[in-house]
């Protein structure tokens, strides 16, 4: 019922247009006179006049060069007085109009017409037995065709006694005929035809009268010729483009399809051209429902769903994809079977999730859409191989650089784990020291670490790192672990303070305080000879405590520079500390001299002794006296090395003694004196 009010509606938005027909009829007549000649020469006069009930209206005519009016009617028009009797006047038709005016009864039909002007009016135009049962159309078939003449028509009361003025039109009686609609086109879904044409707009300074469409269709070889609606189908102002949407019997069926435009006269167009359609099944079974899936204990997933009820149901296609928004992938390559709804994905991977949906094929060949999504998880326990050869070097610029091998890499990999975490002492870490360094996937068999927060590492530390991979469904391999002391390359400080001290006069005992940096292993003491070459000799090399020496390799009287170096775990070597030079002195001065002689002679006294059998004797020094008990003075200057010696300026009788001088500068005792006796041959 809704269509039909649509459609009637339509009608109405064009009745203005239409009532008041071409300009010149316009100037001549009120838009209440509409005239229209067919082809064969009837003429069609309507009228939209208002009568009160029981009024009708006389209709005259005069024809060109005629004087007067001649009446046409013997009896006035008058609208059927009851709903039966209307009935009977459209025969037919009244089911249609009983519908497009919402009636259920054919007094009702009448009385919604009466009360209703706008459909009284166009229900005569579209149907013109209507307009006749209604009063409102009289049909001319004396008037001869081609001339111009004038109707009046006189509305008169219910005693025939005029009621009103007449109103008159002048018209050029032209036979004409609708001219075809073109058709655009069709198209179907399922047995649902839309067939597509297009008409004129209409024009008021070219009165087409055309007021409504007829469809049809026929089958090929086939007489039968159906009208495909029973409503008017309204020609509506100002369009060009129209449309009907119907329904064939038999899909697979080639139709002949045309239209024909209707005139207010009843008069149809030629068909035009004919459009030869056929109707396929195009319309996809319905939707798939209640599709399961299983995994199978060889992670396998079956799939299974409802037989479809499609009568023409040929079979189903399996879909799967990674998630329920796709994308989706077509499993089966041929249709499955129609009464096997089962299918059976061997290509499934342990760790993956999958989504499944069915669809369902008829015979054409038309695919339902795809069904709900399924799921499906394939449970994978297994993990993937584990790292070799985890390798981690120190680069240039302070970073780590951690690399690893993987000779058969898990088709399913996520990632690679990187942990790292500080050793300190011999003390095993606790376990849970690691810390992860990749917070992305990572695929690459190398990474480098740039620290905490990116902070440099601690020079010389040791770094414990572990690398262990994972799959997509969170199976982690064995740990491949690799450990890196960080080089250091930065000195430790040198060692604030050195003593040089002599212990017993034979040995040097050396202490030092010990350096500020955490990370110093040994201490080197070094030393350097003065006077001597400019190299230095190690004298010990020492643990961090405790922190003293012994040189037991020195020699009393020499003079000793020394100094002392720090050397961390990786070998540097701190700078030197401040230096303590050490005289090397010998506490217990040399043995007095032995044996001395002297002798007068011509060059002056010769004296010899026997030398003193010490290490570290530096020489010699001769004492002499002019009398034993006289004042003992040195003979000469410095030291004398050998165990001999002339005075020049001595004298025989001259008393003489001579002390051992070491290298500490402690002088022995004096040796017995001795007189320098005459020449030789010479007696005192």
């Amino acid at each position: 019922m809704l269509m039909v009010f649509f459609r009637v509606s339509l009608l109405l938005a064009g009745l203005l247009v239409l009532l008041a027909g071409s300009p010149a009829a316009a100037q001549d007549a009120p838009p209440a006179l509409r005239v229209a000649t067919q082809a064969d020469g009837d003429v069609y006069v309507y009228h939209g006049l208002p009568l009160p009930p029981g009024y009708g209206v006389t209709v005259a005519r005069r024809d060109a060069g005629a004087d007067a009016f001649v009446p046409l009617t013997e009896v006035p028009l008058h609208a059927a007085p009851d709903g039966p009797t209307f009935a009977a006047r459209i025969g037919g038709r009244y089911a249609v109009v009983a519908e497009a005016v919402g009636a259920t009864s054919p007094q009702g039909t009448l009385l919604r017409l009466q009360t209703r002007r706008d459909l009284n009016l166009l229900l005569s135009f579209t149907y013109p037995e209507v307009g006749q049962a209604l009063g409102r159309l009289f049909i001319d078939t004396t008037a001869t065709p081609g001339q111009t003449v004038t109707y009046r028509l006189q509305p008169v009361d219910d005693r025939g006694e005029p009621a009103g003025d007449p109103v008159e039109a002048t018209v050029a009686l032209t036979p004409q005929r609708p001219a075809p609609p073109t058709i655009e086109g069709a198209s179907h879904t399922g047995a649902q035809v839309t067939l597509r044409w297009t008409y004129p707009a209409f024009d008021r300074a070219a009165d087409d009268y055309v007021i409504r469409f007829d469809v049809y269709r026929s089958q090929p070889g086939s007489d039968e010729v159906v009208r495909v609606h029973a409503q008017a189908l309204a020609r509506t102002r100002g369009a060009t483009e129209f449309a009907h949407t119907f329904t064939v019997p038999t899909l697979g069926t080639t139709y002949a399809l045309y239209v024909v435009a209707v005139d207010i006269t009843g008069q149809a167009s030629a068909p035009g051209e004919v459009l030869t359609y056929t109707v396929e099944d195009n319309v996809p079974p319905a939707l798939v429902r209640d599709v399961r899936t299983r995994v199978l204990p060889d992670r396998t997933v079956e799939v299974t769903w409802p037989v479809s009820i499609e009568p023409d149901a040929a079979g189903y296609r399996v879909y799967r994809a990674p998630r329920s928004t796709g994308p989706w992938r077509m499993l089966t390559d041929s249709l499955l079977d129609v009464l096997q709804p089962i299918y059976v994905d061997t290509t499934t991977r342990p760790g993956r999730q999958y989504q499944y949906a069915v669809t369902a094929v008829d015979a054409s060949g038309n695919e339902s859409p795809r069904s709900n999504a399924a799921s499906a998880l394939v449970e994978d326990t297994e993990p993937p191989p584990p790292p070799a050869a985890a390798r981690a070097v120190a680069l240039d610029d302070g970073s780590v650089q951690v690399s690893w091998h993987v000779p058969a890499p898990a088709a399913d990999l996520a990632t690679y784990v990187v942990l790292r975490r500080r050793l300190t002492g011999n003390a095993p870490p606790p376990p849970n020291a690691f810390a992860q360094l990749n917070g992305a996937a990572l695929r690459d068999t190398l990474l480098i670490d740039r620290g905490v927060a990116g902070a440099a590492f601690a020079e010389g530390a040791v770094y414990h790192y572990g690398v262990a991979a994972a799959d997509s469904a969170g199976n982690v391999s064995d740990t491949a672990f690799v450990r890196l002391q960080i080089p250091d390359r930065t000195p430790p400080a040198a060692p604030g303070f050195l003593r040089a001290t002599v212990e017993d006069g034979v040995r040097a005992r050396l202490t030092w305080n010990a350096s500020t940096s955490g990370d110093v292993t040994a201490y080197e003491v070094r030393r350097r000879v003065q006077p001597g070459p400019d190299a230095d000799t190690v004298v010990a090399r020492l643990g961090t405590a405790p922190r003293y020496t012994r040189d037991e390799d020195v020699v009393p009287g020499r003079t000793y520079v020394y100094h002392v170096v720090a050397i961390d775990s990786l070998g540097n070597v701190s700078p030197p500390s401040p230096p303590d030079t050490l005289r090397m002195r010998d506490a217990s001065p040399p043995p007095p001299v032995r044996n001395v002689q002297a002798q007068a002679g011509p060059d002056g006294v010769r004296l010899v002794w026997e030398a003193v059998p010490v290490a570290d004797l530096a020489g010699y020094r001769v004492e002499r006296a002019e009398t034993a008990t006289g004042a003992y003075v040195p003979a000469h200057d410095g030291l004398l090395p050998e165990p001999a010696w002339t005075d020049p300026a001595g004298n025989a009788g001259w008393w003489y003694r001579v002390r051992a001088v070491d290298t500490s500068g402690q002088e022995g005792r004096a040796s017995t004196r001795t007189q320098a006796g005459p020449p030789r041959g010479r007696r005192p």
